[in-house]
């Protein structure tokens, strides 16, 4: 009997020591991620090419276990061994939305979309997230009929120019 109330005050010293660990600063866990999640968005993208849109990067690991909060949001431990057994430490690197990749999310230029986003990568080119699968279209323009047209600053299709004015 003696040994397994040693036993049990091991694990609670472990238990604090590891909630200790895992606040330094005394925030509360909801401010805390909702503060790390504000800087992995300011994070640039480093090597992105845009022809690059759709290619497919595996995750990286990059989450020690020490690092993950043991509490839930109502600040009990209840669900410790739960959430320790649904754990997968794959993240990447880049800003992603927040919950596991489901079935007919996308991965594009380091971020992984919802199904059926839009989102334009650059100028002209908008794209679609649909069943896993992302699809680009650039912009067509409709054939003109006038002698003279111009392209205006920041559009995708030139338009009519007679006598000075734009149609």
């Amino acid at each position: 009997m003696q040994k397994a109330v040693l036993v049990y005050c091991l694990l609670l010293v472990y238990l604090f020591v590891a909630l200790a660990q895992n606040k330094p600063n005394g925030m509360p866990g909801r401010a805390r991620r909702r503060i790390i999640y504000r800087r992995l968005r300011k994070i640039p993208l480093r090597n992105h090419s845009l022809n690059q849109q759709s290619q497919i990067r595996p995750p990286i690991s990059s989450t020690p276990l020490m690092s993950i909060p043991f509490t839930n949001i109502d600040g009990d431990i209840t669900g410790v061994f739960n959430s320790l057994t649904q754990l997968d430490v794959q993240e990447s690197n880049y800003n992603i939305l927040p919950g596991k990749e489901e079935k007919g999310r996308c991965f594009a230029n380091g971020m992984i979309m919802f199904d059926k986003a839009v989102w334009s990568p650059k100028h002209c080119v908008t794209c679609l997230c649909s069943k896993g699968k992302v699809f680009c279209d650039e912009t067509s323009c409709n054939p003109l009929t006038c002698h003279k047209s111009t392209k205006p600053e920041g559009e995708c299709c030139p338009v009519c120019l007679e006598s000075g004015t734009v149609y």
